[in-house]
């Protein structure tokens, strides 16, 4: 396989892979961390969303450049990342918020419609959507009414949710984790054992 041939593949076939790998790690990694700083801010918990973040912005710097690398530049690559970064930030807190409403409730109602306004917002910004005066001062109030509409309807669910479905779902988070830390601490005896 020549080097054209070889470069080409790879542009074909493991970059747009790569895109898609940081894009969803990126969001997973935000997501989570997220959600777990609701119950306080820890090293680990920043790590990863120090990490989430980069692997976001990776995806998204290899995505544009697939599709026209000198919008980038033409838009400016600061306010490109900063976008970026909201987007991720945004994206993850409703996909955290999603995944852990059971747990968290009262923080999941906040972090769902607040991540939705903000990804919306940097999204049409990012992709620089091109919108004039009148459809902003329709989108911008309909977006924060709608998110607010939504985060009172999740209070709202999250006051009835049956107790017993917060308990089962906390419980088999507890018994996950001492499982884990039982089997870690088995792991070092018998480490120190050989």
């Amino acid at each position: 396989m020549s080097s054209n041939r070889f470069v080409h593949f790879m542009q074909r076939i493991f970059v747009p892979f790569f895109t898609f790998i940081a894009l969803f790690i990126g969001t997973g990694f935000v997501s989570g961390s997220i959600v777990h700083m609701g119950e306080g801010i820890n090293p680990w918990d920043v790590s990863l969303l120090a990490i989430g973040i980069l692997f976001f912005i990776l995806g998204s710097v290899s995505q544009d450049m697939q599709q026209d690398w000198k919008r980038i530049r033409g838009e400016g690559i600061t306010a490109f990342l900063f976008l970026s970064l909201v987007l991720s930030i945004g994206i993850g807190m409703v996909s955290g918020g999603m995944q852990h409403f059971v747990d968290t409730p009262a923080y999941s109602a906040i972090l769902i419609p607040f991540g939705l306004a903000l990804g919306f917002m940097a999204f049409i910004l990012k992709e620089r959507i091109v919108l004039h005066a009148k459809e902003w001062t329709f989108i911008v109030p309909a977006t924060l009414i709608g998110c607010a509409i939504l985060g009172v309807g999740l209070r709202a669910v999250s006051g009835i949710l049956p107790e017993a479905l917060k308990q089962d779902h906390g419980q088999g988070v507890q018994e996950e984790q001492a499982a884990s830390s039982v089997s870690s601490s088995n792991a070092e005896e018998e480490g120190h054992g050989h």
